[in-house]
């Protein structure tokens, strides 16, 4: 927040935030419209199933075909099958997110760093004075947007903190 408040841009950062906020609410309300329809619709269809089910047994105990006890004893077996795939159904949908979580960690932990840390040259010994000139720099997620603009920072060969010369423009 520090950076945020240094460069002016809390408004900038809290329109994005808010951005990020309201696609989130759509995402999770789409899901749940989603979710919702499919949930009536297999609903539907069991009760559906379960009332053909019950017809066509009265039929075949009006019949005298099979016992009203088979009846009941086949509606229970049923049931129970049917409650084991419903939780099974669950259990897919919750390893499959499992399954999704566990890629995009290992894609994090694959991936590799735009800006290196370790390496390059480090010279044993400097003399002399370090002058940079006409420091540009933007964020990778904003190139568009210059962070340091004509920055013109000089390091004395003298053992003193860094010093600014001049700095044409600095905004974010």
């Amino acid at each position: 927040m520090s950076s945020v408040r240094s460069f002016s841009n809390e408004d900038f950062e809290a329109a994005r935030y808010w951005e990020r906020v309201d696609e989130t609410y759509r995402l999770g309300r789409s899901k749940s419209i989603a979710y919702g329809s499919f949930a009536g619709v297999a609903t539907f269809l069991v009760e559906l199933a379960f009332g053909g089910v019950m017809w066509y047994g009265a039929t075949l105990v009006l019949k005298e075909e099979i016992s009203l006890g088979q009846l009941t004893s086949f509606l229970l077996y049923t049931f129970s099958v049917a409650a084991a795939f419903a939780g099974m159904s669950i259990l897919y949908g919750d390893m499959m997110k499992a399954i999704g979580a566990s890629e995009h960690i290992f894609y994090l932990l694959d991936r590799q760093p735009l800006v290196r840390y370790k390496g390059g040259i480090r010279p044993a010994r400097i003399e002399g004075r370090i002058e940079f000139s006409n420091v540009r720099f933007s964020y990778p997620s904003r190139p568009d947007a210059l962070v340091l603009k004509g920055l013109l920072p000089l390091l004395p060969s003298l053992p003193s903190p860094f010093s600014f010369v001049q700095c044409d423009d600095l905004m974010i």
